[in-house]
């Protein structure tokens, strides 16, 4: 075991700070924010009769039927839980407009949502809540040695494996997320990154990994991210 003062504790530095954010307005439901920077008019169908004096009264302006991807997401090191959610390519040419929303599924009222408003062309998405019938598990598996003469490194080499698996009664698709540690810190290296199966985003710009997969019902597939950590010996890395 080494003593304490002998550890040389470093920031890894994970990521730069980036631009600031661009200026927004306070409330976004104001409607110079919620059009989106769109320009339309919508109408209603047919005349209506606005009271005075007795309240605000709805006025459906449209209906619309569209073709929704149901799809899983997991961020199992966060949080072993899949969350379902419904992806609209909005292609009519009028966009839909920031609001409320009520989800049901089947006919069952499923949650309350927000939506921006989405443009010809957007990608509207909604959440539908946690999905119990798809069970994860995550562990991280490292093994560290010590290299080289006179200079001498710390070479930690992580296995980060993800189980997943489908207990419904039909075929699920789902993104996992996981990721692996970006270094600025020229004395910090991290290499031989390995995935078990391509993933759809392979973290080369920001660390980040993600796969999609379709699970069969029933099916456990195994999904593993490793990575090698050099650094000089005693350094103690950790995240701020």
């Amino acid at each position: 075991a080494r003593s304490s003062a002998s550890v040389l504790r470093k920031g890894l530095a994970l990521y730069d700070r980036g631009e600031p954010p661009p200026p927004r307005f306070n409330d976004r439901m104001l409607p110079a924010v919620s059009a989106g920077g769109f320009t339309f008019t919508y109408r209603a169908p047919g005349r209506h009769s606005v009271p005075s004096g007795k309240g605000a009264r709805r006025i459906p302006l449209s209906q619309e039927k569209l073709q929704a991807e149901v799809i899983h997401e997991a961020t199992p090191s966060l949080e072993t839980t899949a969350y379902m959610e419904a992806r609209v390519t909005y292609g009519r040419q009028t966009p839909l407009l920031a609001g409320a929303t009520n989800i049901f599924v089947d006919g069952t009222f499923q949650s309350q949502g927000k939506l921006d408003t989405t443009g010809p062309g957007g990608l509207a998405e909604f959440a539908l809540g946690a999905d119990e019938d798809i069970r994860l598990e995550r562990r991280v598996l490292q093994k560290t040695e010590t290299t080289g003469l006179i200079s001498k490194d710390d070479e930690t080499v992580y296995r980060q494996i993800i189980e997943v698996g489908n207990f419904k009664r039909r075929p699920v698709t789902i993104e996992v997320t996981d990721q692996y540690p970006k270094s600025r810190n020229s004395e910090v290296k991290i290499d031989n990154v390995k995935y078990s199966a391509p993933p759809r985003v392979d973290g080369k710009n920001d660390g980040i990994v993600r796969w999609r997969v379709t699970l069969k019902p029933g099916e456990v597939r195994k999904l593993e991210l490793s990575y090698r950590v050099t650094r000089p010996a005693n350094w103690q890395l950790y995240q701020r």
